[in-house]
C-alpha cells in the first residue's frame, strides 16, 4: 500500500509513484516517499540514475485536490511537494545523478513540476502534459514558470502557462519537452 515504491538493480532506481486509483496524485504520503526515494538515490553509491514512472493510466495528475478539500488536518498546503522549508521541497532538491522521467499517461500540474524537474524525459504515446490548475485560480509553484520556458519555445511555455491547454506527447517532443515518444509496452 506504499504511496511511492523503490526497486534497485544494476545501478538503477525506478521510482514509482503508487497511487494509481489516485492517478498519482500528490498528497502528504506521497510527498514524503518521493522525498525519501530521492535522497536515497542521492546518498547510495551503489545508484546511479534514478528513473520516475506512475503506476496505472498517469504519471501523476498534480495535487490531490480531494485531500485539500478535507482541511488543514488532511493537507498542509498547496500540495506537499512544498513544504514549509523549501530547501527540503522537490522543487529545489538537487538528487546529484541523473533523473530521468518516464511518462506513462496524465502528467498535469505538480506531476508535470516533477517531471520538468528531471533531466529527461521519456512519453509513451498516451502521455498528456498541462498545468491545469491556472484555470482553477493557482499559480504553479514547484518551479514551472522557470523551467517550462528554459524546455520548450517561450510562445509554447507561455501559453501552457497562461491558459492551463493540454499537450500530447507527440507536440512535447516536437517542442523538445520529451526526447522520445515510444509505445506504451515500450516505456
Amino acid at each position: 500500500d506504499d504511496a511511492v515504491l523503490v526497486e534497485v538493480a544494476n545501478g538503477v532506481a525506478t521510482i514509482t509513484l503508487n497511487r494509481p486509483d489516485a492517478l498519482n496524485t500528490i498528497n502528504a504520503d506521497l510527498s514524503r516517499g518521493l522525498m525519501d526515494a530521492l535522497h536515497r538515490v542521492r546518498d547510495d553509491e551503489s545508484i546511479r540514475v534514478g528513473l520516475i514512472t506512475g503506476a496505472g493510466r498517469a504519471f501523476c495528475a498534480g495535487a490531490d485536490l480531494r485531500s485539500r478539500s478535507d482541511g488543514p488536518a488532511a493537507s498542509s498546503g498547496p500540495a506537499e511537494l512544498f513544504p514549509t522549508n523549501p530547501s527540503e521541497g522537490f522543487a529545489t532538491f538537487d538528487a546529484k545523478k541523473p533523473l530521468i522521467a518516464a511518462v506513462n499517461g496524465h502528467c498535469l500540474g505538480g506531476g508535470f513540476e516533477i517531471a520538468l524537474a528531471c533531466d529527461m524525459r521519456i512519453a509513451s504515446t498516451l502521455a498528456t502534459f498541462g498545468l491545469p490548475e491556472i484555470s482553477l485560480g493557482f499559480m504553479p509553484l514547484a518551479g514551472a514558470p522557470q523551467r517550462l520556458p528554459r524546455a520548450i519555445p517561450q510562445a509554447a511555455a507561455m501559453e501552457m502557462l497562461f491558459s492551463g491547454d493540454r499537450i500530447d506527447a507527440e507536440t512535447a517532443r516536437q517542442y523538445g519537452l520529451v526526447s522520445r515518444v515510444v509505445p506504451p509496452e515500450d516505456l
